[in-house]
Formats: structure tokens, C-alpha cells, sequence
């Protein structure tokens, strides 16, 4: 019984963790009317991320909806929604690739800028936000693609009005048994206690937790991983 409500109180760490660390991902910054391009003509990133921003200012229907001055409240919002709706609506491989990309990124950020992953917040962090793309910088580029590919296309569902992909239930089953075996013992006390009072938590800690989950996630089979995501953005 201890074990079942350890692998309960995991995946429900993991679906509010999920969403916060998504969140800290490829954001819209520097928008007015249009997007603009925060990465200077230097970086090896520079015309990946470029074609990101134009394909968004040609698409007029997400201008219409994303386009303006918003607030950094506003932002964060905004990146969180569609977040929320990439996970519902995407195809597998697409949240598997994000995920990934999550994966890789956090384990290159700097340590206060990942604990930040692990953390409640409801405003958009620009440092964060640069960290993201400097960590992706040192990444190969397919990593930046997934992500920025996943954010448009996500867009693109939301003014489309686009369907949920409804959550296999057995499969998700099968992969709240597999975060069972995954966590037990110490491990699973220690990611419990973190995320007991993350804010409270060190920073080392923190980001311990954030990327141990999210490794644990990508690790499983991918319609296991599609599943959870899934599940955890209907909530």
C-alpha cells in the first residue's frame, strides 16, 4: 500500500512539476506586434531560431491572437497555455522530442536556473528564459527545433481550434506502474520530501528532483511518456 501511494504521490508531483518545468521552455520574449529574434547573429542558433520568429509573424491568425504588447504575466500565461495545449493535441513523437529536449537543456543550466523548473511561479523569467537558449546553444540544434516546432505547432492547434488526443488510460496505468519500480526507498522519500515545500528546498535539491523526473519520464517507453504528459496537462 506504501508503494502504491508513493507512485500516486509521484505521478501528481509529476504532472504539477511538468507543467512548471515546460514552462520554463522556449517563451515568446521581446513581442510587441510582432515576435523579434533575442539571440544576437553570433549565436549557432541564430537562423533556427529566426525562422521560428518568421514563421510566427507570417501566420496572421496567431498575430492576431499572441500578437500586441503583454504583460510578462501575460507571457507566462501565455507559454503555459500552450504548453497545455501541444500536450493534448500533438502527435507522439512530437511531445517525446520536446521532452527530450527538456531533458538534455536542464541538465545544462545553471543550477539556481533549473531549481527555478521545480518552483511555483506564475510570472515569465527573461534570465530563465536566456539560460534556455544559451543551454540549447551547447546542444545539437535538433534539440531547439523540437522545442520551437512543438511551441508553433501548438499555436497553430489553439487558433485552429484543434482536437484533444484523448489519454490512453491503460497505458497510462502501465506508466504510473513503472514510476513505481522506478522510485522506491530513499529516492522516493527524498523526491516526496522536496517537493513537500519545494520553495524551501536548496537549490541542489531542487533541480535534483525536477531532472530526475523528467529523465525518469523520458527513459520509459514513449507511449508511456505520451501518455503521462498527456494526462498530466488534462488535469
Amino acid at each position: 500500500m506504501k508503494k502504491i501511494l508513493i507512485a500516486l504521490g509521484i505521478i501528481i508531483v509529476l504532472a504539477v512539476l511538468y507543467k512548471q518545468s515546460q514552462s520554463g521552455g522556449i517563451s515568446l520574449p521581446f513581442m510587441r506586434v510582432h515576435m523579434v529574434n533575442p539571440l544576437p547573429q553570433s549565436s549557432a542558433l541564430y537562423q533556427q531560431h529566426q525562422a521560428f520568429v518568421d514563421k510566427f509573424n507570417a501566420n496572421d491568425k496567431i498575430i492576431a491572437k499572441f500578437g500586441g504588447t503583454i504583460s510578462s504575466k501575460g507571457l507566462f500565461a501565455i507559454q503555459k497555455e500552450m504548453h497545455r495545449r501541444g500536450a493534448l493535441t500533438l502527435p507522439r513523437k512530437q511531445i517525446i522530442g520536446e521532452n527530450r529536449a527538456m531533458v538534455a537543456m536542464m541538465a545544462r543550466l545553471p543550477q539556481p536556473s533549473c531549481a527555478k523548473l521545480a518552483r511555483p511561479r506564475d510570472d515569465y523569467d527573461d534570465a530563465l528564459t536566456m539560460d534556455v537558449l544559451g543551454a540549447l546553444e551547447r546542444l545539437p540544434a535538433k534539440h531547439h527545433k523540437s522545442m520551437t516546432d512543438f511551441m508553433y505547432d501548438a499555436m497553430v492547434a489553439d487558433v485552429e481550434n484543434l482536437p484533444a488526443i484523448p489519454v490512453n488510460q491503460e497505458t497510462y496505468q502501465a506508466a504510473l506502474r513503472d514510476l513505481g519500480r522506478t522510485y522506491h526507498g530513499e529516492s522516493a522519500e527524498k523526491l516526496m520530501r522536496v517537493f513537500a515545500d519545494v520553495n524551501a528546498a536548496n537549490d541542489a535539491d531542487a533541480c535534483w528532483a525536477i531532472n530526475s523526473l523528467m529523465t525518469a519520464a523520458e527513459a520509459m517507453p514513449a507511449n508511456y511518456t505520451e501518455a503521462l504528459m498527456r494526462h498530466s496537462w488534462s488535469r
